[in-house]
């Protein structure tokens, strides 16, 4: 292995997840978790010592919150890797050599998505590796490592095609159009299901809404459930059961995500 490979692998371990939250956004996941323990100490126990008792429900709710950001990154990057694909595939057909077509379809990619784009990162990194003299192979390698999903898969095949000699473009050409229309398939799946996933959210804020306006037109409904033993335990009980239906309700609209 050439010395500028093996300091591009040593750089490679110290990456971070290109999925990783931002301070912002972790930050975000916390304040909406204490929002909802307020939320939930409201309507079941009118107690604020009850936060502490509802406190371990931050940490699961991060953790939920996490892997969706997680997993809408992970889908905006691979629709922007479809991009890239497409153009790779139309300069690969032009003449271009391989280094040449991911670096000329930066261009039209920062045209569509923007320089901040996950996938213009990745190329920035991909072109710094090139100039520093790391194989085009070993790039995308290490790029399907970190991102995972088709992009991996991509990066798995190209790295078996190159090897190969002989007609390997015809093989990349080919492998862009079926990991094209994979990416093309889960997005049109997403879209099916997203009314699902509306009606979902609807059903899950409808009881908070139908008790506070209990609470408003009739003051002291539900005063017998609060203060004793008896309503603590009926609540529990209710939060339970809540959290059991949001979370059958989750599954069922989920799109499980490899890697994520």
């Amino acid at each position: 292995m050439q010395e500028s490979e093996k300091k591009h692998h040593r750089e490679n371990k110290k990456e971070t997840d290109p999925y990783e939250l931002i301070l912002k956004e972790k930050f975000l996941c916390i304040l909406e978790g204490g929002l909802i323990i307020t939320v939930f100490s409201y309507f079941f126990y009118r107690n604020i010592l009850s936060v502490i008792f509802l406190s371990p429900i931050l940490y699961f709710y991060y953790e939920e919150k996490e892997r969706k950001i997680r997993s809408k990154k992970k889908q905006k990057m691979e629709m922007e890797f479809k991009d890239l694909l497409c153009y790779v595939r139309a300069n690969l057909q032009a003449g271009y050599a391989m280094e040449n077509c991911f670096l000329e379809s930066k261009k039209d990619l920062i045209r569509i998505h923007g320089e901040d784009s996950a996938m213009v990162k990745e190329l920035e990194k991909l072109e710094a590796g090139l100039k520093n003299g790391v194989t085009i192979e070993n790039l995308i390698y290490h790029l399907g490592k970190r991102s995972g999903g088709e992009i991996r898969e991509f990066s798995f095949i190209y790295t078996a095609a190159s090897k190969m000699g002989g007609r390997w473009q015809e093989v990349i050409s080919n492998t862009v159009e079926i990991i094209t229309r994979k990416i093309e398939l889960k997005e049109e799946i997403k879209l099916l299901i997203y009314e699902k996933e509306l009606e979902h959210k609807i059903m899950c804020v409808i009881p908070f809404v139908i008790m506070l306006y209990m609470d408003l037109s009739s003051g002291g409904y539900f005063n017998s459930l609060y203060g004793n033993p008896f309503g603590v335990i009926v609540m529990t009980i209710a939060l339970f059961v809540y959290i059991f239906a949001y979370k059958i309700g989750e599954r069922i609209t989920a799109i499980e995500d490899e890697n994520v």
